[in-house]
């Protein structure tokens, strides 16, 4: 786990928690083979920021099998994973790592010092003189990827400023050894029109970057598709950047999506702890918004907004787990450590203990980040990286399984 949850989880303290999630590293891998296979030419990039979307960076393992060259991550201590266990590509060269935002000055030297090697990015002058000044303090040099913001605003050279980035890459910053260029599209999900434009300009710009940089074009890596861009836009650059699709989760609401190939990776899972009788007119969860109009079996989970199952999933009354291969309403607000389920129409009654499937697949349904995240009014990258950091933090079981 994270270091900053090290305390949280020291051994002594025996936690358990009656939840588990489970990580297919077989189905993930699948998903990045699939992902490679619409633009062959290009390199593979497993992006696992936010420890893998929630799903555990030891899944660069399975990145390393599937055929990635490069992993893109955002914290260090990501990155620092990655070193320890000495992860290297197909051809037997350690892996480069690309950090996805702009770095702090501490986590700029954490970099340098303990020789993580990570590529970092540079979006704007004041980020090249900051980077280069603590480069060459350290008696270092940093490989950097130039960014150029075409359209997300968060940072990154405008295309009117390509001057700017010459002199970045011309040697103006010895500490900087530039290795790429790289965009990243803010609507490739549901706007093909203006993402199609935005890639015929950051081309149209490359061209020109590269007719005056002195730097052999076999040297520099010039990179923009995301997930959805790999998905939708019939080419690609040097290299796919490929992070929710590579986990089964669609990148766009309304997006076509291949979900016969690219399949969720995660499976969440409880139990059942109580099963009681209710006859007709009781209320059951705060604020009594739940009126049992039958002799109904309730079963009681341990589990609720504390283990990352929030309370606006079930804010249309909506919201169903699966039990018995078949779909159990959930009733009545869901609570800090339990929801409330109706069972009656099952075929055969269930028993304490009995597996409940919050997400994931049981006999013949299915339920996916997506349908959690449409109830909650949210999109699936948070419902997965709720379910994988609060279930550390909570004791929830993970195995990332072969």
């Amino acid at each position: 786990p994270p270091h900053f949850m090290k305390s949280v989880l020291h051994p002594s303290l025996g936690m358990f928690h009656p939840s588990k999630i489970r990580v297919s590293r077989q189905q993930y891998k699948k998903n990045l083979q699939y992902l490679h296979s619409l633009h062959p030419e290009a390199k593979l990039m497993a992006v696992l920021k936010a420890n893998a979307y929630g799903h555990g960076i030891q899944l660069a393992e399975t990145a390393m099998e599937a055929g990635c060259s490069w992993i893109g991550i955002v914290d260090n201590w990501e990155a620092k994973y990655v070193r320890d266990h000495n992860l290297k590509t197909q051809h037997q060269k350690p892996v480069d790592i690309l950090r996805l935002r702009p770095a702090t000055d501490e986590e700029i030297l954490d970099n340098l010092n303990n020789n993580l090697n990570m590529h970092e990015v540079v979006g704007c002058l004041d980020d090249a003189q900051r980077m280069n000044q603590l480069a060459e303090e350290n008696g270092s040099t940093i490989d950097v990827h130039l960014k150029m913001d075409i359209g997300m605003g968060r940072s990154g050279f405008l295309p009117l400023q390509l001057d700017e980035m010459l002199n970045v890459a011309a040697n103006d910053f010895s500490a900087l050894h530039v290795k790429g260029v790289m965009a990243h599209f803010p609507s490739a999900d549901d706007n093909l029109e203006v993402t199609q434009k935005q890639y015929s300009k950051f081309e149209h710009t490359m061209k020109k970057f590269c007719e005056k940089v002195n730097i052999p074009s076999n040297q520099l890596m010039i990179h923009c598709s995301n997930s959805a861009a790999t998905l939708r836009l019939g080419t690609a650059m040097d290299m796919i950047r490929v992070g929710i699709s590579s986990y089964g989760i669609a990148p766009g609401i309304d997006m076509d999506f291949p979900r016969d190939e690219l399949k969720s990776c995660m499976r969440w899972t409880t139990q059942i702890a109580s099963l009681r009788r209710v006859p007709p007119g009781r209320t059951i969860g705060y604020g009594m918004t739940f009126v049992t109009k039958r002799d109904s079996l309730i079963a009681t989970l341990p589990f609720g907004y504390a283990d990352g199952y929030w309370r606006s999933i079930q804010a249309n009354n909506k919201s169903t787990v699966l039990i018995s291969g078949k779909r159990c309403p959930v009733v009545g607000r869901i609570s800090m450590n339990m929801i409330t389920v109706d069972v009656t129409d099952l075929d055969s009654e269930p028993k304490v203990g009995d597996e409940v499937c919050i997400m994931g697949t049981q006999g013949d349904e299915t339920i996916t980040p997506e349908d959690i995240a449409n109830l909650a009014g949210t999109i699936g990258y948070e419902v997965t990286i709720a379910a994988g950091y609060t279930g550390i933090i909570r004791g929830i079981h993970k195995v990332v399984e072969s």
